[in-house]
């Protein structure tokens, strides 16, 4: 018998492009980019307010359903002396924390209060030569100084201990990213985007809630959000049927031997 030939991989569907989800937005207020369609055409400020609202949909998926999307990790050589570090600044959350290969715990506020307290005053804490810890320390705007321009937030990752002065390893964060700006340019809002094709119908409807909000428009907002119900029913769905299926464990108390014949049940 000859060996049956595996069917090929599928070309999966992409969904819609950045330039189809703002016509489909745009239209649901009788507007449109197309002027070859009988609706009105949109202004500048109308395309741009549509794009704007689905910008505000995509940061809302992201924090909604944070899981949905592919945790990172940023690597890079230490600089020798330094004990922080400006991290990427699409880092939403940080999952884990490695330097030169080892994992470091966080170190939460009670922690660092009795870090900083001297041996006299209970701090006891021992000197290590390299990092065991690491905390957020706050934020710091990468653009001061450049002469203007746009706000570069970035959240600042310190060590502790420092590390010493002449070690350069490899510090390793991995982490939840933002959402991506989808409509940066032209060529990216031409392409498919990517995030999943049955969320996008979430996007789509939740930027419509957002639009109709903002100019008072109560009917296509109602009617928004019970869509947009649907596809967050689908998404749940989806997402516990992805989970690994839990293991069962079968408790049988021990019984009286002279009762039941037997020590277990």
């Amino acid at each position: 018998m000859t060996n049956p030939t595996l069917i090929a991989q599928d070309t999966p569907w992409r969904g819609f492009t950045g330039d189809e989800l703002e016509e489909r937005l745009l239209s649901s207020r009788g507007l449109t980019a197309d002027s070859t369609t009988g609706r009105t055409v949109a202004s500048t400020a109308e395309r741009t307010a549509a794009k704007a609202h689905l910008q505000r949909s995509f940061d809302l998926l992201n924090a909604d359903f944070p899981s949905l999307f592919t945790v990172q990790r940023y690597s890079v050589a230490w600089t020798a002396g330094d004990h922080s570090i400006a991290l990427p600044a699409n880092i939403m959350a940080v999952l884990s924390v490695t330097w030169g290969g080892v994992y470091l715990r966080p170190m939460g506020r009670v922690d660092y209060a009795r870090y900083r307290r001297s041996d006299d005053e209970g701090g006891d804490i021992a000197a290590a030569s390299d990092p065991t810890h690491f905390r957020i320390s706050g934020h710091s705007d990468e653009d001061a100084g450049a002469g203007g321009g746009d706000r570069d937030w970035r959240i600042v990752l310190q060590l502790h201990p420092a590390p010493p002065a002449t070690e350069t390893d490899t510090l390793e964060v991995e982490y939840l990213a933002l959402a991506k700006d989808h409509f940066i340019d032209a060529t990216t809002s031409a392409d498919p985007l990517p995030l999943f094709p049955w969320l996008q119908g979430w996007v789509l409807e939740r930027a419509k809630e957002l639009w109709s909000a903002e100019n008072g428009d109560s009917a296509i907002q109602g009617v928004a959000e019970k869509e947009r119900a649907k596809h967050e029913r689908s998404i749940n769905r989806w997402i516990e049927g992805i989970r690994p299926p839990a293991g069962v464990v079968r408790w049988q108390y021990p019984v009286n031997r002279g009762r039941r014949g037997g020590r277990y049940r």
